[in-house]
């Protein structure tokens, strides 16, 4: 019997069986996605076809996690259709940030890579990033943390001038979506 085998099976064993090892799954495609819907806006002749775009390129299509969130929280293309008129220079400015958060999922990875080595029993979760509607920065379910990612990502010297007193009071605290997700 080759001794490849059994040593290869052994680590397999190992590795499937403690979740420490395993890398956790962080996808921002639920960002890309809405950007991708919000252009599709300007061919929209009218409200209910702003509605439809948005239904049938976000909302239809978004991950698996952020489809249960959309679920659970009521979450519809006429709120999304309702705040990106209230507040269009907010979606502005924030859009550049919340499209940068591609390119720094390295970063997310490593902070749940040190919790992981510093605490004991930690399991990585996965990390879902979406464009919300302007409800909260981030909740957690099971091994999942989903991140409102237009808030999350919102820095301190964004103009937040268009928004309620409590969306003021909420963003643009450090937009630092790193200690979010830790």
């Amino acid at each position: 019997m080759n001794l490849k085998t059994p040593v290869a099976i052994l680590i397999c064993i190992l590795i499937s069986g403690n979740p420490h090892h395993l890398k956790a799954e962080i996808s921002t495609s639920d960002i890309t996605l809405f950007w991708q819907a919000v252009d599709l806006l300007a061919d929209a002749k009218n409200y209910n076809d702003s509605v439809s775009v948005i239904q049938q390129n976000y909302i239809d299509k978004v991950s698996d996690s952020y489809s249960s969130y959309i679920k659970r929280s009521n979450i519809t293309a006429v709120e999304y259709v309702r705040l990106l008129k209230k507040y269009p220079n907010y979606w502005k400015q924030i859009r550049p940030l919340t499209e940068k958060i591609a390119s720094r999922t390295s970063e997310v990875e490593k902070v749940l890579s040190t919790l992981d080595s510093v605490i004991p029993g930690f399991k990585k979760p996965d990390v879902c990033f979406a464009i919300g509607c302007l409800r909260q920065g981030g909740t957690t379910k099971g091994d999942l943390v989903i991140v409102g990612a237009e808030m999350a990502a919102a820095s301190p010297d964004i103009d937040k001038s268009e928004l309620s007193p409590w969306l003021k009071s909420v963003i643009g605290k450090t937009g630092d979506i790193v200690a979010m997700v830790a």
